[in-house]
């Protein structure tokens, strides 16, 4: 019985107890860094990263400032070529704050703060708000006149300079080539310039009224492949009309039934759809309203110029003209579809404000995006306008009165309407930042 219970004791003590024999790198991790069984094992001697991802749209962003602070003092690392980062070392149960910075970008989130739980936290991702400068229309000087600042909002720097008024700037990514309309030589027409306002050039000279420029892109199918389009007054009605970035090879897009007003022309693939789509706004089944409906015609490549626009439009979608809203007593316009494809940006103007909301091409799922009052303390709505998609389409910007006083542009969040920031500030209205698709 005595050799049985001093065997008993020795097999007690060779397994151990509490922390005997511990050789722990992380949290119940082996010693070459891996989690093994049995999480928490050790845990008051492990240590755990954070780690995450910083982008510029869908692209990786090296050399971005990464900050932690919380339980140590603060501590700083940069993004790798990949856009990665990471911090390790990090105490279990402790709170932390990582903070990205850059000259060139805002992020979102702003900040994200983590409390480690026995676990590796691997989810901290940063993207910009917008990827790259924005163009927009100011009166501050005293008319209208075309501006550029950078992704943060800053170096606001004024690139057209005639006592005219000039309009409706539209941002070529693909070219790095601004589209605008002017009444500079008398009547509005279209014409094109560089970034820095630089190479000015004039496309359109017709007696009618040609104005809100937009881009078709070089991956447009025939015959709209990296085309100018554009609203006209040629024919006697507002039409949509294209041209090449040249100002050649001008050629009627749409031929209306019965009413006035075809207007901001938009164009992008809809996967959705499985095919390039048109979107435009129009008063074809309002006339005589002044109202108009958000409309988008399908596989585009496919149809005979000039597109007949009826004044009957059907909202199925097997129909090449399809009705998205149908509100004869509302004004909805200024459509601008996605980068991507999946949604339509469009401005709703109701009898007492106007909102931004966003849609699928389904229809079935739309969301006012900006349903606000002023933030003044008056009560009254803001009057919010002007969409327009950042180059990767996670934000929206748009021109709004709800600080009181003058228009001013704001970026908000695609899918929510989360307000981002402010990006200007100043006297005179500041509206229409930089049309893309």
């Amino acid at each position: 019985m005595r050799v049985f219970l001093i065997f008993l004791l020795f097999l007690l003590s060779s397994c151990g107890g509490g922390d005997r024999g511990l050789s722990v790198v992380g949290p119940g991790r082996s010693d070459d860094g891996n989690q093994s069984a049995g999480e928490g094992f050790g845990e008051k001697h492990a240590t755990y990263r954070i780690s995450g991802t910083v982008k510029n749209g869908d692209v990786p962003l090296p050399w971005v400032t990464v900050t932690l602070t919380g339980a140590l003092s603060s501590v700083v690392t940069t993004s790798d070529a990949s856009g990665n980062w990471s911090f390790d070392n990090l105490t279990n149960h402790s709170t932390y704050t990582v903070t990205p910075t850059s000259p060139d970008f805002d992020f979102y989130p702003l900040s994200e703060t983590k409390t480690i739980e026995s676990k590796d936290i691997k989810v901290v991702d940063f993207e910009t708000i917008l990827q790259n400068r924005v163009i927009f229309l100011s009166s501050r000087d005293g008319n209208s006149e075309i501006y550029s600042m950078n992704a943060k909002g800053e170096n606001q720097t004024r690139l057209t300079h005639d006592p005219s008024e000039d309009g409706d700037p539209s941002l070529s990514l693909d070219h790095g080539w601004i589209a605008f309309s002017s009444k500079r030589d008398g009547n509005f027409e279209i014409y094109r310039m560089n970034m820095d306002g630089t190479g000015l050039m004039r496309l359109t000279n017709d007696p009618g009224m040609d104005w809100a420029p937009s881009w078709s892109g070089a991956t447009a199918p025939h015959p709209f492949t990296d085309k100018v389009l554009f609203v006209s007054t040629r024919t006697g009605r507002h039409e949509i009309w294209m041209m090449s970035p040249d100002g050649t090879d001008q050629q009627q897009v749409t031929d209306t039934d019965e009413g006035l007003y075809t207007l901001y022309p938009s164009m992008a693939r809809a996967p959705s759809l499985d095919g390039w789509v048109l979107v435009v706004s129009s008063d074809a089944q309002s006339k005589g309203t002044m109202n108009e409906d958000i409309l988008y015609i399908k596989d585009v490549e496919d149809e005979d110029l000039p597109i007949p626009i009826p004044s009957k439009i059907k909202t199925k979608r097997k129909s090449v003209v399809v009705a998205m809203t149908r509100t004869p007593e509302i004004n909805e316009t200024e459509p601008r579809i996605s980068p991507n494809g999946r949604y339509i940006a469009y401005t709703r103007q109701a009898p007492n404000n106007t909102d931004i909301l966003r849609c699928t091409f389904s229809g079935r799922e739309t969301e006012n995006l900006t349903h606000s009052a002023k933030m003044d303390g008056s009560g009254f709505p803001a009057w919010d306008q002007t969409p327009s998609w950042s180059a990767f389409g996670n934000t929206i910007l748009f021109a709004s009165d709800r600080k009181g006083g003058s228009l001013q542009i704001f970026g908000m969040l695609a899918l929510t309407g989360e307000i981002l920031r402010t990006y200007t500030n100043s006297t005179g209205e500041n509206w229409w930042p930089s049309r893309r698709k």
